[in-house]
């Protein structure tokens, strides 16, 4: 699992494979909408014996990490794009 874990953080790709070591495909995550998609399918494949419990768990453990990056990233560019907008309502007083 550490390789997994390695090649995510170093490729932003989740890698699924069955409880006997195949390789399913490569999960290229970009949104928070495909790490949804995700969690459903290691869910759907933790219930059909697929994958172990503790696969599920450090699979579902990035994930979440995954999303909160994602989400603080999308705050903060909110918040930027308002403090711009403020900024530029100032000036024009």
């Amino acid at each position: 699992m550490r390789e997994e874990v390695k090649e995510f953080i170093q490729n932003n790709k989740l890698q699924l494979n069955s409880a006997h070591g195949r390789v399913k495909r490569l999960i290229r995550l970009k949104t928070v909408a495909d790490a949804e998609k995700c969690l459903s399918n290691i869910i759907h494949k933790f219930q059909g014996g697929e994958i172990d419990r503790q696969e599920a768990r450090d699979l579902t453990y990035l994930l979440i990490n995954f999303v909160n990056i994602r989400k603080a990233g999308e705050l903060e560019a909110k918040l930027n794009s308002l403090l711009k907008d403020m900024n530029i309502l100032k000036g024009s007083n």
